[in-house]
């Protein structure tokens, strides 16, 4: 059972692995809470800064250049995970990489919702609904009231593997993801499902920053603890938008 619950804590996310592997006891210039929450600030920051910058280019209907861009930003932020998760040294250069790419695609992805559902304030729901979830979930853990134990890691490693098979299951059987987009309870069920993955997900990222900062490794691993909560706050904010959408289309018929 322990193997287990190893594997769900490599597999979890992704972008924690290397930092985990390479703790060698207390440094000088340890990881701290202040610097983990700098430099996720930072990446939020570069995402925004991004985002605004794709929807200026469709408000402008600049769209040739957003096609341009957006055929190698979802490549780009993929490698960009892969390499700050490996090389920790390039975590700083590739997490801003991986912020502004996927930023990109998020302000895409927002502005194509808002003008396909104009008035409903998609973007500003989801964005507002996501930092709650941050918020909630960051108190739930920093006041004990939710602790991540043995038991908990196993839980999320079951959920993990049942989202894989059922993710392979739609891609096999297509009628399988059909009977979800076609039936509006079903929808909502399975997105607000994966809603609370994500939100529970943070549960597993926070205690693995606070392992780090306890363990004092090296600062530089700073950025690929921020980097890893990056991702799971970008699970988050799709699913929202993807809940917010099913609810929209469900207002206008």
């Amino acid at each position: 059972m322990k193997g287990c619950v190893k594997i769900m804590q490599k597999m979890s996310n992704p972008v924690f692995r290397s930092v985990e592997n390479s703790q060698s006891g207390a440094t000088e210039y340890g990881a701290t809470y202040t610097g983990i929450s700098i430099k996720t600030g930072i990446l939020l920051l570069v995402s925004v800064l991004s985002a605004l910058f794709a929807a200026n280019l469709i408000k402008t209907n600049q769209l040739e250049t957003v096609i341009t861009i957006l055929a190698v930003t979802g490549i780009a932020a993929f490698i960009s995970v892969l390499l700050a998760t490996f090389i920790p040294r390039l975590a700083m250069p590739f997490s801003m990489l991986y912020s502004a790419a996927i930023g990109f695609e998020l302000g895409v992805l927002t502005v194509l919702v808002e003008l396909l559902f104009p008035g409903q304030g998609i973007g500003q729901t989801a964005i507002v609904a996501t930092m709650v979830i941050f918020g909630v979930m960051l108190a739930l853990y920093s006041f004990r009231i939710v602790r991540v134990t043995n038991g908990f890691v196993k839980f999320m490693l079951a959920v993990m593997f049942a989202i894989l098979i059922f993710s392979l299951l739609s891609f096999i059987i297509p009628s399988i993801g059909n009977l979800f987009a076609n039936n509006f309870a079903l929808g909502v069920g399975l997105v607000g499902f994966l809603i609370l993955y994500g939100a529970f997900m943070l549960m597993l990222d926070f205690n693995r920053a606070e392992a780090m900062v306890t363990a004092g490794v090296d600062k530089r691993y700073e950025w690929s603890v921020a980097l890893g909560l990056m991702v799971t706050i970008v699970w988050i904010y799709v699913q929202v938008i993807r809940l917010l959408i099913l609810i929209a289309a469900r207002n206008n018929d």
